[in-house]
């Protein structure tokens, strides 16, 4: 026998005030003058014959005490089938948060009947009873701990404004924690999940508490009538920076976590919510598939991209997005020593002479370059960071007189969000290199040694056309603008190993690197291991030469700040220059928006979302200034941890059902009976009320023995 409300049983103590009452009554002498003294022995003689009555009087007078205090505190039995749910205990729900609980049809999936259902059980524990619940979200936390119900409203109220989040589920992991929260209780756990196998994973090997019974009751709601289930994992630009009217591409990755292949599923590219492309992929099952669509934009500024799925099981992870800086032009500065201003002394020719290509112009006077320009010009003197400032991307190569201070003007350069573009040529000195720029951070690899061969000999290197690492070369794979694999470089630089946090974009056929890139500050380093002077190869006169060089260039200048980030990731945004945003807020979807902060940074002013968001999605940062504002998107990807829907196996659901003792059900409905079933013959409420009443009837009939 236990109590729904145990704490009125202190109120059993009042059964002793009969007694009291008796006994102070029973010796208190009340002196009578009276001639008829006979009469009264004879009454007093008669009530000595009646103790017993009297005694039974005071035992009726004290099981209405103790009668009245046991239905305040509404017994209920211990007895009974480990279905039915007991009084008295605490109770824990554990709500499965995770995005796979929205498989099925708006408004149908998991998570709506399931907080439906909640909602009725929360709201059917009467008052005074305790009850916690437990959200397995991102990351998975107490909602509410341990808390005294106190109108059913109240308690239903509680549920309102959980969603789910981009997290992977764990039974197991949360079984583990709510079991010692509730060590040494009589407690009830109701798990609110689906039945995706990799929720249930472990789940047999939790480790149950000795002491007091701990019962499990498992409502798992309908979502998708099936687990076939596609998803987009991945989407990368090859740039963050691109050139207006240029082809950027786009790499789409789709898996199939179905158990059956899937033929021509269509992939939508969209650019700022406006359909772009489509383009088909075919998947096995459990393999990735990637789609290389290219995406031009038509106005600057900032955009936004998305991939997306038609509909299927689970349309939540059915699209991803990134975004993207788009340019009118790219302003390269060339860094050049006044001494060696030959042809072919450094880049600045090859380079002035593309930008003179993207210029011109047919005979109808259309541009035979339909995209934006390369504005190249070459820095004589030795440039300062102020100098360097508005330049997007810097080149130095043999060219260039490399001096301490300018080395410390191009750390401040690059830590200020300019792109540094490093090419070894052979007149280069890798002594120079490593100790100028390897300590200021500036090197991604250190250059080893220079090769040289003669120009048109048989000894040369070629890039290789696979095994790029990252996007940002990737678009070289294809020999759509020319074999790289045809190039002819015949001199080059030996590069070390990469340093930390530097990235092989592209290699030589024998596999040494050709572009290191790095990170540094809010800029971009990026070494190559040949020269752009075109004096000691054959790329001027290849097809891929253009390709290869705005692929280079858009790479350096895509900066540090990336526009696609992972949930939980800082979201940054740098402001150039003086005059910067008063305000920057992040938002996404229908959520609030968050404010950035803000502080100094080299060059500028950084705006900052430390925290970054918990999901992802398309969202974008609102720059506001006193007379205008400007919206700069951001793509936020997360791990697609919760995409595998398949079910639990028999032979793991049983040995799940087995260990916990588990009480399934489908709907609150179903849960319910089962619960109202257990109930029968243990809700001792009633009875106490009749024995009440029949213990009042009694004392007022042996009462009336006495008047």
């Amino acid at each position: 026998m236990s109590f729904v409300h145990p704490m009125f049983l202190w109120a059993l103590a009042l059964g002793v005030i009969p007694v009291l009452i008796y006994y102070l009554i029973r010796f208190r002498s009340l002196p009578v003058e009276w001639g008829a003294v006979y009469v009264l022995q004879r009454a007093l003689n008669r009530l000595r014959r009646k103790n017993l009555e009297q005694l039974l009087l005071l035992v009726l007078r004290v099981l209405i005490v103790l009668v009245l205090v046991a239905v305040f505190a509404r017994p209920v039995s211990r007895n009974r089938a480990p279905a039915a749910t007991g009084g008295g205990t605490h109770r824990i729900v554990v709500l499965d948060g995770s995005y796979s609980m929205l498989a099925g049809e708006r408004g149908a999936t998991a998570w709506d009947r399931a907080l439906a259902a909640t909602r009725d059980l929360v709201g059917s524990w009467g008052r005074g009873e305790r009850w916690s619940l437990y959200f397995i979200g991102r990351p998975p936390r107490w909602i509410l701990d341990d808390r005294v119900v106190e109108t059913p409203e109240r308690s239903r109220a509680l549920l309102e404004g959980l969603e789910p989040e981009e997290c992977a589920a764990s039974l197991a992991q949360a079984l583990d924690t709510v079991l010692r929260k509730s060590a040494g209780r009589e407690t009830e756990i109701y798990l609110v999940a689906d039945d995706q196998a990799a929720t249930w994973k472990d789940v047999e090997r939790v480790k149950l508490p000795a002491g007091p019974a701990v019962r499990f009751f498992w409502l798992h709601p309908a979502g998708a009538a099936n687990a076939n289930n596609l998803a987009v994992t991945r989407l990368r630009l090859n740039h963050e920076r691109v050139l207006a009217r240029h082809p950027c591409r786009a790499f789409v990755t789709v898996r199939n976590y179905g158990a059956a292949p899937v033929e021509n599923a269509e992939v939508e590219m969209l650019v700022d919510g406006s359909f772009s492309s489509r383009e088909a992929v075919s998947v096995q099952p459990g393999q990735e598939a990637v789609v290389v669509v290219d995406v031009a934009f038509e106005e600057p500024g900032s955009h936004g991209v998305t991939a997306r799925l038609r509909k299927d099981a689970l349309e939540f992870d059915n699209a991803a997005a990134a975004g993207v800086e788009v340019l009118p032009a790219l302003d390269v500065a060339v860094l050049r020593d006044p001494a060696r201003a030959g042809k072919f002394d450094s880049a600045a020719g090859f380079l002035e002479l593309a930008g003179k290509v993207m210029t011109r112009k047919a005979g109808d006077e259309s541009p035979l370059f339909a995209g934006g320009q390369l504005a190249v010009h070459g820095l004589e003197k030795e440039p300062d960071a102020a100098a360097l400032a508005g330049a997007d991307v810097a080149v130095v190569d043999g060219g260039s007189a490399l001096t301490p201070r300018l080395a410390q003007a191009l750390d401040a350069y690059v830590r200020g969000g300019g792109g540094l573009v490093l090419a070894a040529d052979d007149t280069i000195d890798p002594a120079a290199w490593n100790g100028l720029l390897g300590p200021a951070g500036l090197l991604p690899a250190p250059v080893r040694a220079i090769g040289r061969e003669a120009l048109g000999g048989e000894r040369f290197r070629s890039l290789a056309r696979s095994g790029f690492g990252g996007e940002a070369l990737k678009a070289l794979e294809t020999a759509e603008d020319g074999d790289v694999a045809r190039s002819r470089l015949y001199s080059w630089a030996d590069l070390g190993e990469p340093a930390a946090g530097a990235a092989v974009l592209a290699t030589f056929g024998d596999g040494r690197p050709f572009a290191v890139s790095r990170r540094r500050g809010a800029g971009t380093v990026l070494l190559l291991a040949t020269g752009l002077n075109s004096r000691n190869n054959n790329l001027l006169v290849r097809g891929f030469t253009y390709p290869l060089l705005f692929n280079v260039l858009s790479a350096a200048a895509a900066g540090g700040e990336p526009r696609t980030v992972a949930p939980g990731e800082p979201v940054r945004w740098l402001w150039k220059g003086p005059d910067g945003p008063t305000a920057a807020q992040f938002t996404l979807g229908a959520r609030p928006p968050a404010v950035l902060a803000s502080r100094p940074a080299a060059g500028g002013t950084l705006f900052e979302l430390a925290a970054g968001t918990d999901r992802s999605g398309l969202g974008s940062v609102l720059l506001t200034w006193k007379d205008r504002h400007r919206r700069v998107w951001f793509g936020i990807q997360g791990e697609r941890s919760d995409s595998d829907l398949a079910p639990l196996d028999p032979e793991a659901r049983r040995r799940a059902a087995e260990h916990l003792g588990l009480t399934e059900a489908a709907s609150w409905e179903e849960l319910k009976a089962k619960l109202e079933a257990g109930y029968r013959g243990a809700e001792w409420h009633h009875w106490a009320i009749l024995i009440l009443l029949a213990v009042l009837a009694g004392e007022m009939a042996m009462q009336r023995r006495f008047v």
